[in-house]
Formats: structure tokens, C-alpha cells, sequence
């Protein structure tokens, strides 16, 4: 099976070297359902980031499912693999490379790190997925000292990987000191956009500040979790929906940016004890014996 895009802009038989890094493939892959990256042995340290969809990825003898936002990372003499899930397109980006930086540089150190990680995966914690498209971008358009930029980005990206896997926090500069003026930032774009919400860590972008600073904030702030309350927040959304529209519940689903309509169901059962299906049936009942 033939995957529906692929962007792969280095040959493994070709690498070229930026700085330190040498570089031995960068892609954009998108994956029909289903469809393998069948067990190959790794010939140098490769970075994975799931884009869209989910996957089961096996490297050695651990597995782990990842899903939009994660991070994967395997050092040579890995055997790998992907699988694409049978029910949604799977697009990832990929870097592998290698390095001929000194020992005692922190890249080498942070590599270790890495390949000596007991984590399978991280999410994207740091916009690793931007960085991505700026080198995209710079290899096709080829702009004035694309390769320096290339460079720093490269390395850019390394180091957001081992910052993500060994959960470094990182407060960023913002001119709201004030905690509770920041929970109510918080609260207030979180109602305004709850539809368009899908990672959670996309909020540390939004407001500059590390997601584990702002969870703690947030749940000493408010005695409930930020996760519980954007999900319950779609769940009102979801709700109200089901009573008062004739939306399917998989467009539910996509428009509340739920992964999948299984993920959406089986969240919502979770919640309320009853399937989307048979909330939507019984409300619409009280609501027509009311009439």
C-alpha cells in the first residue's frame, strides 16, 4: 500500500551535514488506515512526530500508541516499525541523523539522554511540529542563509525533544504576573475556542508558560483540572447538540476535535454512562413527551 503524500527531501544514501548534524532523511508522510512501515533496522537516530491520526509504533520489544502530538525517538540499531490505525489517516514528520559534534558537547549529551530514555514517548511540548515546517519550507523555497536557519532549527528541534522526554519545565516571559488574572485568561479563551481545542499543551503556546505550570495553576486556582474542565466544557457542547440539532455524531466528534468518533463515544460513555446514541434518544423522547 502506497502512502497518499509523501515529502521525504534527503536520501539515506545522500546525507548532508548541517553544523554538527549530520542529516540522513527530514519528511512529511501521510498514511492510508492500515498501512505499515514494516521493521526496519535503524542505521542512525531517528525523531518522530505524529502529526495527525494514530499509530501503534514498536521499536525492540516495547510498543506504544501514539497519537497526535507525540514524540517518538529510536538511536541506531533500533528495529522499528509503524502501524497506521484502521480507522483514520496517520501523517507524521521524521528526522534521522547523526552527530560529529565532540563528546563534550551538550548535543552528545542530550542524544544519550535520549537513547537511554525508559519514556516510549512525549508530547510535543515545545512546538517541535513548527520548527518542522520552517525546514519544509526553507528546503523548497531555498531563501537567503537557508542553511544557517536550517541548522539552528535542527538543533532547535533536538533539544525540544529531550527537553519534552525528560519534562524539563520552562516558564516563559509574559507581562500578566497576576495568577488569577492569568486562570481567568485561561478560562475565557478556553470557552471562546473549546471547539478548535484538541492538545492541551497547545495552551503553554498560547499563553507563553510551560502546560505543567499552568495545570498546577490552574487546578489550585479553580479545584478542578484543566483536562476536566475542557472536557467538560465540550461535553456541555456535545449535549446540547445531541437535544437540539440534527448534527451526526461523528460530525460531533470532528467539530469538538476529538480524534475519532470511537474516542468521542467512549469518552462520553465514560462521562454520562450512556453512548452519545442513547443520550440523544432519550432526550429527544423527554423532550417530545414535554410537548
Amino acid at each position: 500500500m502506497k502512502p497518499r503524500f509523501h515529502y521525504d527531501h534527503i536520501d539515506c544514501e545522500h546525507t548532508k551535514s548541517y553544523g554538527y548534524i549530520n542529516l540522513y532523511q527530514i519528511g512529511d508522510i501521510c498514511c492510508e488506515p492500515s498501512m505499515a512501515i514494516d521493521a526496519h533496522p535503524q542505521v542512525c537516530y531517528e525523531i518522530t512526530l505524529i502529526v495527525s491520526g494514530s499509530a501503534v509504533c514498536c521499536t525492540n520489544d516495547r510498543t506504544v500508541h501514539l497519537r497526535k502530538g507525540d514524540l517518538h525517538f529510536c538511536k541506531p540499531g533500533d528495529t522499528h516499525a509503524i502501524y497506521a490505525d484502521a480507522h483514520a489517516p496517520l501523517r507524521y514528520f521524521y528526522m534521522g541523523f547523526t552527530l560529529d559534534a565532540p563528546e563534550e558537547h551538550p548535543l552528545h549529551s542530550m542524544v544519550e539522554s535520549l537513547s537511554e530514555s525508559k519514556l516510549s514517548s512525549a508530547s510535543d511540548s515545545f512546538d517541535c511540529f513548527s520548527r518542522f515546517c520552517t525546514i519544509f519550507s526553507d528546503f523548497m523555497g531555498e531563501p537567503a542563509y537557508s542553511d544557517l536557519l536550517i541548522d539552528n532549527e535542527l538543533v532547535n528541534i533536538v533539544i525540544d525533544v529531550y527537553r519534552s522526554f525528560t519534562r524539563d519545565s520552562v516558564v516563559g516571559y509574559n507581562q500578566n504576573t497576576n495568577s488569577n488574572n492569568l486562570v481567568h485568561d485561561i478560562v475565557l479563551y478556553i470557552d471562546q475556542n473549546i471547539k478548535r481545542i484538541d492538545l492541551l499543551s497547545d495552551l503553554s503556546r498560547r499563553f507563553s508558560y510551560s502546560y505543567n505550570y499552568l495545570s498546577h495553576l490552574f487546578t489550585a486556582t479553580m479545584r478542578r483540572s484543566l483536562k476536566d474542565y475542557v472536557k467538560e466544557k465540550k461535553f456541555e457542547i456535545a449535549c446540547e447538540w445531541l437535544r437540539s440539532t440534527d448534527k451526526t455524531i461523528t460530525e460531533i466528534s470532528d467539530e469538538l476535535s476529538f480524534n475519532t468518533i470511537h474516542t468521542f463515544s467512549r469518552a462520553f460513555k465514560n462521562h454520562f454512562g450512556i453512548s452519545p446514541a442513547t443520550y440523544r434518544a432519550k432526550n429527544t423522547k423527554q423532550d417530545s413527551e414535554k410537548g
